[in-house]
């Protein structure tokens, strides 16, 4: 499911009744958008089914006979033009009956700062994660922000990251899913949620943090054996200190708290004397 992974919706199921109720729920299920008719028992052996069990989040009859009419490239180069694909009538009917999801981060941390609306924005980004799933054409879309929402996973549950996460979910996941791996990477290092999660607005020259630093090269990145060394994860860190958030920016850099000093991560060097705009060489 997009934006959660499996074990976050199975602990939120209690929260998100609670939060919306079942007759909202009753009411999303009954919505606008037109239903995805004659689902089979067993469905057909081809290449095509092989095709739509991959790019979409479940698929019936229809959506078969639409890709056979494409054809197999041309429904993928559909799928994967998604802005192209008109998503128009369920994003409009969500944002609707769901107001947080186009909420600022202001306005969510406004509302979660109140006992009784505390987690309305996590529940809601449920409920449309769900709807979304089951009633956009964007199939391949679903996907990939599920994917890359796993690949970069934060725990959305826990307090003030039940707030962050709804943000990260519009303004991350699923402005970059179908865009490139290195400004999703970017996106993702400046998330409040990740920024959070992983302790890197912590991380300052004064008291350097290395949680995000070596899970950016374990796992965002090169894998375990990736061929980097703890040196690597050390100035990783330093190059990430003064990173941080506020309520107005959601990003931030704090100047007075990053690491000004020269640094050489994977044999790049970066020289002394930059801040958030470090590159490297000279």
């Amino acid at each position: 499911m997009n934006a959660l992974n499996r074990r976050d919706v199975v602990e939120a199921g209690a929260a998100l009744v609670a939060g919306l109720g079942l007759l909202e729920l009753a009411e999303l299920a009954e919505a606008s958008a037109p239903p995805r008719p004659r689902v089979w028992a067993v469905p057909p052996k081809d290449e095509l089914t092989h095709l739509l069990g991959r790019v979409t989040c479940g698929f019936t009859a229809a959506d078969h006979e639409q890709a056979g009419a494409r054809g197999y490239e041309g429904y993928l180069e559909w799928q994967l033009d998604h802005l192209a694909v008109d998503d128009h009538g369920v994003e409009a009917y969500l944002q609707a009956v769901l107001p947080t999801l186009t909420m600022s981060l202001n306005q969510l941390l406004v509302l979660a700062a109140d006992q009784a609306t505390r987690q309305q924005a996590f529940n809601e980004l449920l409920v449309a994660t769900f709807y979304r799933q089951v009633n956009t054409p964007r199939q391949l879309f679903e996907v990939m922000v599920e994917f890359w929402s796993d690949h970069f996973s934060v725990n959305g549950v826990d307090g003030i990251l039940s707030t962050f996460k709804p943000f990260e979910d519009r303004e991350v996941m699923r402005r970059h899913a179908l865009g490139t791996f290195r400004e999703l990477l970017r996106a993702d290092a400046k998330s409040p949620a990740m920024l959070y999660y992983l302790d890197n607005a912590s991380n300052t020259k004064d008291g350097p943090n290395e949680n995000y630093a070596r899970e950016l090269l374990e796992l965002h990145t090169l894998g375990v054996d990736g061929g980097y060394g703890e040196e690597d994860v050390r100035a990783a860190a330093r190059v990430f200190t003064g990173w941080g958030f506020d309520r107005a920016t959601a990003f931030r850099f704090y100047p007075e708290r990053h690491d000004y000093g020269a640094k050489t991560v994977l044999g790049a060097s970066y020289a002394a004397g930059r801040g958030l705009d470090c590159r490297t060489g000279a």
